[in-house]
């Protein structure tokens, strides 16, 4: 379904689709028109989950903190839940449209996303905000764990998870959909390897280390298994013998192997092996092994990619050329690697990693939904893909940093919601509301509930983009999606666990962002001046990585006020032991900067204190990025909030 244009100025929001006259009755959330058909219909008993932890008032520079970002996210992804449907999660968010509304969407499985990141956001925030939604929502995936270990995705009781076409081509191609009109999977169950499998894998992981007494490591375990008797392998390679099953569906090897786009979903398969070894097995076994050899088969075989880590298309006849797909294949092939350490793998992301960095804008991290085509939108599921990508090499080894911290400052940061009281002010023409084709959708608290969500497609200058180069008014489009959302949240938690380095008495600080921990709570200045605080807690030796605008020879180092001539291991500014209770000031000057870039086929001038973008012209049109003048005054404001220090951090 699309919008239907009411008049020539209004903002094509998602696709969903108006009728003729506004409704200003809220419209509730929607039960499930019949009880939802979970496989496992005996589910183990509801679990409390605990994040312990300690919170305390501070007085912290009103500069970037992903703790707060983390809560923000906490609200999105819990407030978004259908909680009369059994929190099944909203997948579409229009909050450019009056009322504002949430709609369900076959790709509602989003909520496997979500609970692969919840953990670490708490742990960053100490957010207690509907952990009983947490709870049940785990209690779901178990029910929808079969027999033979799979999970499997209902679709009694949720008629709006028939798939559209292009969601179910490829499974079409696999012969797992009867016919192209009907969408419908043999039976009331389907079991999504590609997606579904190895992101629940990945879950399940994750809640093994935050419950080790739970039934998470088992389950993990016999989806592990169900997942790798799946796998075909061929020499040094493998692939999956189907994109998807349904009960009972014998195994066999497929005519020809996967190409293109069916291949490179794989990855989140991959992913979910590599990511059950590192959690819980803690050593390499057969399911990393295979992860390897699947991720071997996208990268080099799959017609994915080209030689030299070049993005191809995803599906032969088809020009359109994804973005985040082939970053998701990135992200699994690191994950390997961390494993591993095998260097054909090792070789084979760098490139494709470099390649991502030359289609995009690497000052801001912008980095387009689709290449080859004439559209000028990005996702904030390639910006967050590519943050956490440059984390995974420079833990490699392979220095990142400074991309990664461009790009957070940045088009990352800009991309979440944390404030939507200008969109009613008048100056963004919303789309009048009618009665909706689709009838499993809430107006109720729209606002309220997407807080803290991350948009879907942004310009380089405006959180609304345009859809293609030289629009004008009425090809704007704005969107919100549990996918970029995920995403993002993922990444939030993701940054703020990599913010420092603790290891053996030293703590590194990799990221100059605000951050508090059980060794030390840094305090971060950038960008009203060059100067970070790490305010010590327990006996340490301190290093602190300078960004790459900064000359080592222009670094300040004092310990409660007594100066300290600093030794340089690379980046790392090493500032030699700090004793608990003790203040560690790095400072260094501030670099103001003007660039001129083309991105995506318009010119915009930046204006930069040190990585951070403070204005950009020309200015967007409808909700502007970069509205950062406070930060040109050279002097740091500052804020009260709680901070949480949480007993124990989680490890990716």
């Amino acid at each position: 379904m699309r919008l239907k244009r009411l008049t020539s100025t209004c903002i094509c929001v998602s696709a969903f689709c108006l009728v003729t006259k506004a409704d200003a009755a809220i419209v509730p959330d929607a039960p499930p028109p019949e009880p939802i058909g979970y496989i496992n219909t005996d589910p183990v008993p509801l679990r409390a989950f605990t994040y312990p932890g300690k919170s305390y008032e501070a007085l912290v520079p009103a500069t970037l903190d992903l703790a707060d970002r983390a809560k923000l996210a906490i609200n999105a992804f819990t407030e978004t839940m259908n909680p009369n449907c059994d929190l099944e999660s909203y997948y579409w968010f229009n909050i450019l449209t009056d009322p504002a509304t949430l709609h369900h969407s076959y790709s509602d499985h989003v909520r496997i996303k979500y609970m692969q990141a919840l953990p670490y956001l708490r742990v960053a925030s100490g957010s207690t905000q509907n952990l009983d939604r947490e709870a049940r929502v785990m209690q779901i995936h178990l029910q929808m764990q079969g027999p033979d270990g799979l999970f499997y995705t209902p679709f009694k009781g949720r008629p709006w998870g028939q798939m559209n076409a292009s969601s179910g081509q490829w499974l079409m191609d696999a012969g797992v959909i009867d016919h192209p009109d009907a969408q419908r999977p043999h039976g009331d169950q389907l079991a999504v390897f590609t997606f579904d499998g190895g992101r629940a894998l990945g879950g399940l992981a994750v809640y093994a280390v935050v419950d080790p007494d739970g039934p998470w490591r088992e389950a993990a375990r016999r989806m592990a298994d169900a997942l790798m008797e799946r796998v075909i392998v061929e020499g040094d390679a493998a692939y999956l013998s189907s994109p998807a099953t349904i009960p009972g569906w014998p195994i066999s090897k497929p005519k020809s192997p996967p190409k293109k786009y069916t291949a490179a979903v794989t990855c989140q398969t991959a992913h979910g092996l590599a990511q059950y070894d590192r959690l819980v097995t803690g050593q390499v076994t057969r399911a990393t092994e295979l992860a390897a050899k699947l991720l071997r088969y996208i990268l080099r075989d799959s017609e994915f990619y080209g030689l030299g880590g070049e993005f191809l298309n995803k599906r032969d006849g088809d020009e359109s050329v994804h973005f985040h797909t082939h970053t998701m294949v990135l992200l699994a092939a690191l994950e390997v690697v961390r494993m591993t350490g095998e260097r054909d793998l090792l070789e084979m992301a760098q490139e494709v990693y470099d390649y991502a960095v030359s289609r995009g804008n690497s000052l801001v991290g912008y980095f387009p939904e689709h290449l080859h085509i004439d559209i000028s939108t990005s996702e904030t599921c390639e910006v967050a893909d590519m943050v956490m990508a440059a984390i995974q090499f420079s833990h490699l080894g392979i220095d990142r940093w400074d991309d990664a911290d461009r790009w957070i400052r940045n088009q990352f940061s800009e991309n979440q919601l944390t404030q939507l009281n200008f969109i009613n002010d008048g100056h963004i023409p919303l789309i009048k509301m009618t009665k909706m084709e689709d009838p499993y959708y809430t107006s109720d608290r729209v606002a309220d509930r997407v807080l803290g969500s991350f948009v879907y497609w942004p310009s380089p200058n405006d959180l609304i983009g345009s859809i293609r180069k030289g629009a004008i008014t009425d090809t704007y489009a704005s969107g919100q999606s549990g996918c970029c959302t995920a995403n993002g949240g993922k990444a939030v938690g993701y940054v703020w666990k990599h913010i420092l380095t603790y290891d053996e008495g030293t703590l590194r600080v990799n990221l100059l962002l605000n951050r508090a921990s059980v060794w030390a709570d840094v305090d971060s200045h950038i960008p009203y001046k060059g100067q970070v605080d790490v305010n010590v807690k327990q006996d340490l030796d301190l290093q602190v990585r300078i960004p790459e605008w900064v000359e080592p020879a222009d670094v300040r180092v004092d310990v409660d006020g007594q100066e300290r001539e600093p030794l340089f291991d690379g980046r790392y500014a090493k500032c030699g032991t700090v004793k608990q209770g003790q203040t560690a000031s790095v400072k260094f000057p501030m670099v103001d900067r003007t660039d001129q870039v083309t991105i995506q086929g318009f010119d915009y001038r930046l204006t930069r204190r040190g990585n951070t973008v403070v204005q950009i012209d020309p200015p967007g049109h409808y909700w502007p990025l970069y509205q950062r003048s406070h930060y040109r005054a050279g002097e740091t404001l500052w804020k009260k909030k709680t901070r949480f220090v949480p007993e124990a951090e989680l490890d990716w």
